[in-house]
């Protein structure tokens, strides 16, 4: 294993002008000794977030805060940009997952103590080019291990989160967990009932493409997590359906995922189904997620030799096509082709297309309040039949149905 750490001349210039009191932590340090270094740079210190900015700035250095409680700040040079977190200490008492207690400490060990995973806790001493190793997890690295620092049940009392980001770097990492971290997580699975729809779901996007995060990432990283979310028996705490699900061979977006399964679901309308999901019990995602999804289900699952349906799915086209041109080219083509052969046959795609407006119905005579009812049934009529759409043939059409009036 590779114990030589690559850092920049800006990184070690900004450790020299921190007294040398950095050290590189987490990821990177963790994928440096997998030769590999596609992955954010986490350092921390004894030092906080004014005593960084003002040893730095002066020489080029731009810092923000992110987190006074937590103690991170981001800084930045020439386009690099590493996240600096003050050592601290941290207490769980109030059952929401988040500390509720923040102790800034100078002692490393501390800091480490509150880290999730041994791969996670390995620190990198910058000025000594030592790698400081607390809790195994060198050793852990090289049998492909994800275990916890602490006892398991700790650590995910601590943050059920946890349980996501164990699976989601076990998938893209291509590591097994140690059994009693798995087999805790698994009895602690109700905790993630507590954590918000936001977080589980970027948890979850990054698990569908965890075959693609790093060079040396498996090609099937996130069929190998959808099934660990089906032995720890989560689905129900992820999204408002309480079922296991199944293992597509390719996706590349949450969004698709989701319309890949609909077809275990649908006992639930499309709308239903995209609540469930997406909605505020689920996944608590923005509404044009939903509406994405209902899009994605109608192109897989509606009949689309019906000339209605191919309409209604030319007004998502926007929305459909950046995901299917992604995930689903094959999709893309046939919906396209679709859309090609229904132009040909000149069918009007939108009521903008028909050959008779409100205006027209207006100059007719038509009452206001009867406009849109009228514009609509001319423009299912055409669909059907494109030949229709002549200004006299549904002129006529109009005047039949005024007199049946």
């Amino acid at each position: 294993m590779n114990k030589n750490i690559q850092i920049s001349n800006n990184l070690r210039m900004l450790n020299n002008l921190l007294d040398n009191k950095l050290y590189i932590v987490g990821g990177y340090v963790r994928n440096a000794l997998l030769d590999n270094y596609d992955t954010d740079i986490d350092i921390a210190s004894a030092l906080t977030m004014e005593q960084i900015k003002k040893a730095v700035a002066p020489k080029g250095f731009a810092v923000f805060p992110k987190s006074t409680k937590m103690g991170t700040c981001s800084i930045k040079k020439d386009g690099e940009e590493y996240e600096h977190t003050t050592f601290r200490k941290e207490s769980y008492t109030n059952g929401h997952h988040q500390p509720d207690t923040v102790v800034f400490t100078d002692k490393l060990k501390e800091d480490a103590s509150r880290r999730d995973f041994t791969v996670n806790s390995i620190y990198y001493d910058i000025h000594n080019d030592k790698i400081i190793d607390k809790y195994n997890g060198i050793q852990d690295i090289e049998e492909k291990l994800i275990r916890c620092i602490e006892t398991p049940e700790y650590v995910f009392k601590s943050d059920g989160l946890r349980i996501l980001r164990m699976v989601r770097l076990a998938s893209e990492l291509d590591f097994q967990i140690e059994d009693n971290t798995f087999l805790t997580a698994k009895n602690c699975i109700h905790l993630l009932q507590d954590i918000s729809g936001e977080r589980k779901y970027h948890e979850l996007e990054k698990m569908l493409v965890s075959q693609s995060k790093y060079a040396f990432s498996p090609q099937n990283g996130h069929i190998q997590a959808i099934n660990m979310l089906n032995m720890l028996g989560c689905w129900n705490y992820l999204v408002d359906l309480d079922v296991r699900i199944m293992t597509p061979a390719n996706t590349k977006n949450i969004i698709h995922f989701f319309a890949i399964q609909y077809r275990h679901f649908k006992q639930y309308s499309y709308r239903e189904y995209a609540t469930r999901v997406f909605g505020k019990k689920g996944l608590n995602a923005s509404n044009s997620n939903q509406k994405t999804l209902i899009a994605l289900l109608h192109c897989y699952y509606d009949n689309l030799d019906i000339w209605s349906n191919v309409v209604s799915l030319y007004q998502d086209y926007s929305v459909i096509s950046t995901i299917l041109k992604e995930c689903d080219s094959k999709k893309l083509g046939q919906i396209e082709a679709l859309f090609n052969n229904a132009i040909e046959r000149k069918t009007p795609m939108s009521l903008k297309d028909l050959h008779l407006n409100a205006n027209d119905l207006l100059d007719m005579g038509i009452q206001k309040e009867k406009l849109s009812h009228y514009l609509n049934l001319l423009w299912k009529i055409c669909i059907k039949k494109p030949e229709f759409n002549k200004r006299r043939i549904l002129k006529k059409i109009i005047n039949k149905k005024e007199r049946a009036c």
